[in-house]
């Protein structure tokens, strides 16, 4: 049975077992969920955000989130804006106290409570919040009450409203798919909203096309002043010509000039005929 060193094999060296399945704490899984924050994975601290399928997170993270474009392992994926999440209006249990921890830094107490019922918001009871308003208050006073009025704040809310906090498959599964019917009706909206608005520009441009047909366009107004610029041009021009037409003609051979007028220059008959010159010309030395 002995080895060449003298040693002998035991029987976990021999024989090999299916390995255990690790049994998770059910403790710190709750803890996990109920005080720590989703993404972070710090101690849940105020303000509290929660999402539309129930997780926990402190509202720093969640910026960080956004601002990063981070996936956050696929735990806040679906996570694309503030709109994607709501501000948790909770209730305190201990303002004078710190509540204290174990020696593997879980919370002993719960840090919230239910503001009606005050149990503790620990993951022993069910809880849910009111997507309207952000209250969180426990399944036990929503089904005791059932009103349409959140117990806590009196803000109107339905059914539908009602958000389970860190939930069970079975809701889990309804809440994504809530969530895809929220956001396929959302766009719907929006597409709906964008073809409205083209159909009111459509409809403007068409009444206005057939006030502006009447109207000059710019090319028009343009090609006029051209026009009559072209035209002040020709008549500047023409009357240039008559003004230069008759001073090249002599007065002499004007005939709608009088004889007095035509006396008056040296052009005329009279002063043609005359021995000395004219008296402006005229010099007696000569």
């Amino acid at each position: 049975m002995g080895n060449d060193g003298g040693t002998i094999p035991r029987r976990i060296e021999l024989v090999r077992e299916k390995k255990r399945v690790q049994k998770v704490d059910k403790d710190a899984e709750v803890a996990a969920k109920w005080k720590y924050c989703q993404i972070s994975q710090e101690p849940l601290r105020p303000p509290v955000m929660a999402d539309d399928l129930g997780r926990l997170y402190n509202k720093d993270s969640v910026l960080q989130h956004l601002i990063e474009k981070k996936s956050s392992a696929g735990v806040a994926e679906h996570i694309k804006s503030m709109k994607d999440v709501k501000e948790l209006t909770l209730t305190e249990r201990r303002q004078d106290k710190k509540i204290p921890s174990d020696e593997g830094g879980f919370q002993k107490e719960a840090q919230w409570i239910c503001p009606v019922t005050g149990l503790e918001m620990s993951g022993r009871q069910l809880f849910s919040f009111v997507r309207n308003c952000g209250c969180v208050i426990s399944d036990r006073a929503l089904k005791a009450l059932k009103s349409e009025t959140c117990p806590n704040c009196n803000e109107p809310y339905s059914a539908d409203h009602i958000i389970p906090l860190n939930p069970g498959p079975e809701d889990l599964e309804r809440l994504k798919a809530r969530m895809e019917l929220l956001k396929n009706q959302q766009r719907a909206e929006k597409e709906a909203a964008k073809a409205k608005k083209r159909a009111l520009e459509t409809s403007e441009e068409n009444s206005t096309s057939g006030s502006t047909s009447k109207r000059p366009t710019a090319a028009t107004i343009k090609l006029e002043k051209s026009e009559a610029s072209t035209s002040k041009i020709r008549q500047t021009l023409h009357k240039d010509k008559e003004v230069e037409e008759l001073v090249k003609k002599s007065i002499a051979e004007d005939p709608t000039a009088s004889t007095t007028f035509k006396n008056l220059f040296t052009t005329c008959e009279t002063a043609k005929s005359r021995k000395t010159s004219n008296w402006v010309t005229y010099n007696p030395y000569y």
